[in-house]
């Protein structure tokens, strides 16, 4: 039997392969999740080997275990926002803690421990600085967390009015062919990238009929009002942070600003904030029935 060319369905069939399988390796390089890195050493500058470090989330209670290496260092990677504290032990040594660790959406942070002689049953607990210095790059951004989500005003629960605390952000008038919302650095309204989770949410479509930013995944899912509710609710969102600058080479798909959303996650305790919006809603209704 003798084996034709391929046909041109096939041909295109592995070209759309190769261009799905491409584009997942470059979406995958976005991360939202942050790391936290250090040095446990000893009182004389000594690194110490083998020493135990414990990343433990406060809001969850789940804990992440890591020993140092032969440099005395640790690394936690994929750590999601959150609050978290630290513990650190090592025979002949008393416990280290440090509490009060807030990471951000993106943080590289840098947490260096030096250990105390003693016995490991004795512990020294201090408080993490509440400002963090990335000195890992030079990155210039804004993070805006859940405190902000939660007790500013938002109208119509839409976060784009949180977005103009960037600074170099500015709303932009739409139009068919523009319709971006906002404007980072002077920079032309469809020319900013929205993820959600390390997701694209740049699938908005428009009614300008050459379909341009439709086509080209400039645009994020907006509603046809404008607002942000149909990419996250705010009650949804845990923080979001926007690069203006200076990002990585993974964030270069477009040269605006680079939005980067993180939802909440579950916790060990239980939270009633909708039980209570519903109720003050259902208030409402029967004060203005019996008003009529």
């Amino acid at each position: 039997m003798t084996h034709g060319s391929p046909s041109p369905f096939r041909a295109l069939l592995a070209l759309l392969f190769s261009f799905i399988t491409g584009f997942l390796s470059v979406a995958h390089a976005q991360t939202e999740s942050a790391s936290i890195s250090g040095t446990v050493t000893d009182p004389t500058g000594a690194v110490v080997l083998r020493a135990t470090v414990r990343l433990i989330e406060v809001d969850r209670g789940t804990q992440t275990e890591v020993a140092t290496g032969s440099g005395g260092s640790y690394n936690f990677a994929n750590v999601r926002p959150g609050h978290y504290r630290m513990e650190v032990e090592k025979t002949g040594f008393k416990q280290s803690r440090l509490t009060g660790v807030a990471v951000n959406v993106q943080d590289n942070l840098e947490e260096n421990f030096r250990l105390v002689v003693g016995p490991v049953s004795d512990s020294i607990t201090v408080e993490a600085s509440a400002v963090n210095v990335d000195t890992t790059d030079g990155t210039v951004s804004t993070v805006v967390d859940r405190h902000l989500i939660a007790n500013l005003p938002l109208n119509g629960s839409s976060f784009q009015t949180l977005l103009m605390l960037t600074p170099g952000a500015v709303v932009t008038a739409t139009a068919f062919d523009d319709q971006g919302q906002f404007s980072v650095n002077g920079q032309r309204a469809d020319a900013n990238y929205t993820t959600i989770d390390g997701v694209s949410a740049n699938f908005g479509v428009t009614g300008y009929a050459p379909l341009v930013q439709t086509a080209g995944g400039a645009l994020p899912a907006l509603t046809v009002l404008g607002g942000t509710n149909s990419i996250v609710s705010v009650d949804a969102m845990q923080e979001f942070r926007v690069q203006t600058s200076s990002f990585a080479p993974e964030y270069g798909r477009t040269p605006g600003g680079q939005l980067s959303i993180v939802t909440r996650s579950g916790a060990k305790r239980l939270s009633w904030h909708r039980l209570r919006v519903l109720s003050k809603q259902r208030a409402g209704r029967e004060r203005l029935v019996r008003k009529l």
